[in-house]
């Protein structure tokens, strides 16, 4: 009888990128459900210029190459990058990775951003010495922050500094800030309201407002928080008025909790 295929389980959360021709096929749901290495997670990172698409898997392997039963990283000293000192690379990630934000809201991301990711692609020692700066430079979102973490190792949630959270209700992102808690270097977040203040419930922003304020004190170094609220496609009436000037309020409220925040 021929013996089951072994099946090599991740020894930790960390994510590795992949080509899209090395992405296999579903796997078999037979098999159990925690991820190994032939189980991969398609996830999607949106920042403002749209939505990268990523194909990752839990690789096993330590930052520093010395995970038991992996070889270490090799150094590439053959590559003129990799003999340059080390504030000179970081500098070199730094303007390859950093997307462009684009003068007017775009779902098309340009090719050169595209582009730019593909030094994470290279070598092990440039995704060692790179993922985090990506992370560091660019504002990532995500519809649900719990979703958007549990692909993430605990080096990549530190590198992060800026998030943008889409929300439907006060009540929604009063949920979502004690998830945001899990990012401890976050400086700054931009708040996306679905609608404008003609849809919007100001009196459930007015009730939520003090437990909104009490997360976002625990941020120890947020520095920014931003409303960014749809306009009204009409003129607004003079109750709609009212009601902007009680949610304007709110806001700068809200905002100026930030611990790091200066007027």
């Amino acid at each position: 009888m021929s013996q089951p295929p072994h099946v090599d389980h991740a020894g930790d959360d960390e994510w590795v990128v992949l080509s899209p021709g090395e992405v296999p096929s579903a796997p078999d749901t037979r098999r159990p459900s925690h991820p190994t290495k032939v189980d991969y997670l398609n996830f999607q990172l949106r920042t403002v210029l749209g939505t990268f698409s990523f194909n990752l898997r839990p690789s096993g392997q330590a930052i520093d190459g010395t995970n038991s039963g992996e070889r270490p990283i090799h150094q590439q000293e053959q590559s003129p990058l990799f003999r340059l000192p080390a504030e000179l690379r970081l500098e070199i990630y730094e303007h390859v990775l950093r997307l462009p934000i684009p003068a007017a809201a775009t779902n098309v991301i340009p090719r050169a951003a595209k582009g730019g990711l593909s030094i994470l692609l290279t070598c092990r020692r440039a995704l060692a010495e790179a993922e985090e700066v990506f992370y560091s430079v660019n504002r990532c979102s995500h519809e649900n922050p719990v979703d958007f973490l549990q692909t993430l190792s605990p080096r990549r949630r530190l590198a992060i500094t800026k998030f943008t959270m889409p929300v439907v209700s006060a009540a929604a992102m009063h949920v979502r800030l004690q998830q945001l808690h899990a990012l401890p270097n976050l400086t700054s977040l931009y708040i996306q309201r679905r609608t404008s203040i003609r849809y919007l419930d100001v009196s459930g922003w007015a009730i939520m407002a003090a437990q909104i304020v009490a997360e976002i004190r625990k941020m120890e170094k947020l520095a920014e928080v931003r409303f960014l609220t749809p306009e009204a496609t009409s003129t607004l009436t003079e109750t709609e008025v009212a009601r902007k000037e009680k949610l304007d309020g709110i806001d700068r409220k809200i905002c100026s909790a930030a611990p790091q925040w200066s007027s």
